[in-house]
């Protein structure tokens, strides 16, 4: 049996305990609704935040985080270093997308269940080397509340324009049931906004 692991190299709030911790420690913070690679100014991290990431850095890493300030240039360093990592280590590694209005990569890896035993804490830590570098710019890109309503207008208007009895402006619980048992429509117009709007998992 193949395990096959879908990797982003970029979070959604709430996703880790990581996260969890940014979210409450940045604040206001965010980036901007365009691509990172064309210069987006971007708030620098506070400093309870750096902090945090340092002291699971090494000294790479810490290099790029001296100045509290991850560029796109940086990100993509460390997600090509990870990959890196993980194909030297045997892991089976596709090529990086771009993705999500053009702010995070993801790739996929497999595994052999045969070799799962040997591979997975190399992959662990593959990813664990550079996951710093990638938090910051993570939490750099946090969306602020008005991006989070307009991408939930879109889904709204995608899942009306699919057949599904919606109202505008649905209740925490209308989209709750929807996100419980997901068919597959739902999915894609889940999918398509995450990409427009550079949300990945968000889901209403």
């Amino acid at each position: 049996m193949m395990a096959t692991s879908h990797l982003l190299f970029g979070r959604m709030a709430g996703q880790t305990a990581a996260g969890v911790f940014l979210a409450a420690v940045l604040g206001a913070a965010c980036g901007g609704s365009g691509s990172p690679s064309e210069g987006t100014a971007l708030p620098t991290l506070v400093p309870e935040a750096v902090a945090e990431m340092r002291s699971r850095a090494g000294p790479p890493q810490l290099a790029f985080l001296e100045d509290g300030l991850v560029t796109f240039e940086e990100y993509e360093i460390a997600v090509l270093a990870t990959v890196q990592c993980l194909d030297d280590a045997g892991i089976k590694v596709g090529r990086p997308e771009l993705r999500f209005a053009g702010k995070y990569y993801r790739y996929e890896s497999e595994i052999p269940g045969d070799q799962a035993d040997l591979l997975f804490p190399r992959l662990e830590a593959c990813n664990n080397e550079w996951q710093p570098v990638v938090d910051a710019w993570y939490a750099e890109h946090i969306a602020t509340e008005a991006e989070i309503q307009k991408a939930r207008k879109a889904l709204v208007k995608c899942l009306q324009a699919a057949g599904f009895d919606i109202p505008n402006n649905p209740t925490a619980e209308e989209m709750s049931r929807l996100q419980r048992a997901p068919s597959q429509t739902f999915v894609g117009c889940v999918n398509a906004i995450d990409e427009e709007y550079g949300l990945p998992g968000f889901a209403g």
